[in-house]
């Protein structure tokens, strides 16, 4: 428990007042709204989890195992059920995954080697999640209580792929996360339009995300740089 109390204490100045000004954000809308504990550790574990990827921490593995369960049972009762296959089926069993995949690859303590991708795979890989996207939003829009079938598709799909290349440590994750985020706040605004349960704190979180990942892309891209200089194979690497 020490030792990972102990992870908090490098955090950047930003990194601190960004955690804690979203957490008292969405305690002041849980408590407006009557938003539930459980959406709260829902949304508090996500937020520690994903400040913890843009730091290329594998401790992030820990939270998301959590976050991901919990979010699962969030999605369903709203009726997302891409959602609920991409947490519980994927997200979960990643998490696992992830751990052994980045152990391999530590840089200092608990720090990976981040790296990046060539333009041509780069644009396989969106071109690959365009065409999934469009198909798998189809399929969903034939569940007769499905919610916005293609928002919950594009944040599905892109985070299926996002999280392969997080796996992968390619930088390029961080702009699948940034549209993930975008359609997720627009999702969740939505349902909470509806009047859901767990609907404010949902939307406090992925709109953290949202910053998170824009401060994600900058660290990894800065550092992915720095590490191709010092070895320069790494730049050569394809996926």
């Amino acid at each position: 428990m020490k030792k990972l109390l102990g992870m908090f204490g490098d955090w950047t100045l930003f990194e601190k007042i960004w955690l804690v000004v979203f957490s008292l954000t969405a305690i002041g809308l849980s408590i407006v709204w009557g938003d539930t504990l459980f959406s709260f550790s829902v949304f508090i574990t996500g937020c520690i989890c994903v400040v913890l990827v843009a730091r290329g921490s594998i401790w992030n593995y820990s939270y998301g195992l959590y976050n991901a369960a919990g979010y699962s049972w969030l999605a369903w009762q709203n009726g997302l059920f891409g959602e609920v296959t991409l947490n519980a089926g994927y997200f979960v069993p990643a998490q696992i995954i992830g751990i052994f995949m980045w152990k391999k690859n530590l840089d200092k303590g608990s720090t990976i080697v981040m790296r990046k991708m060539k333009p041509s795979a780069t644009f396989i890989w969106l071109a690959i999640s365009a065409a999934t996207t469009a198909a798998y939003g189809y399929v969903l829009s034939l569940i007769p209580t499905q919610n916005t079938p293609y928002f919950d598709s594009c944040s599905t799909v892109l985070s299926v792929i996002a999280m392969i290349l997080m796996m992968l440590r390619y930088r390029e994750q961080w702009v699948l996360w940034i549209i993930v985020d975008v359609v997720s706040v627009a999702m969740w605004a939505f349902r909470l339009h509806s009047g859901v349960e767990g609907a404010p704190s949902m939307i406090v979180m992925w709109a953290a995300y949202l910053i998170n990942a824009c401060y994600g892309w900058y660290k990894w891209n800065k550092l992915s740089i720095l590490e191709s200089a010092v070895q320069p194979q790494l730049e050569d690497v394809n996926v």
